[in-house]
């Protein structure tokens, strides 16, 4: 947490994924933020484009978001995670 109010936070999850369906976890951030942060994610894998389509986040609020992952099978499958927002 910056003296200006920035808050910066990271993390993983990982998420067993219904075959060929977006499946979505729930990630609680550490520290709330004052307004609805900016969430970026990333899948930890060696096959992208392949078995692994897409990542994404969602339902963004100051305490939470939606990680989905989009697969070809149900490998479990790590996402990173960074938000990045204000609190007052």
């Amino acid at each position: 947490h910056f003296s200006n109010g920035l808050l910066i936070q990271w993390g993983n999850v990982t998420i067993t994924p219904v075959a060929n369906t977006p499946t979505a976890e729930v990630v609680t951030f550490p520290t709330s933020y004052t307004d609805a942060p900016v969430v970026l994610v990333t899948a930890y894998t060696t096959v992208p484009g392949t078995s692994v389509s897409g990542a994404a986040a969602a339902n963004i609020t100051t305490t939470k978001f939606d990680a989905y992952i989009t697969r070809n099978g149900a490998t479990n499958t790590g996402i990173m995670w960074v938000s990045i927002g204000y609190k007052a």
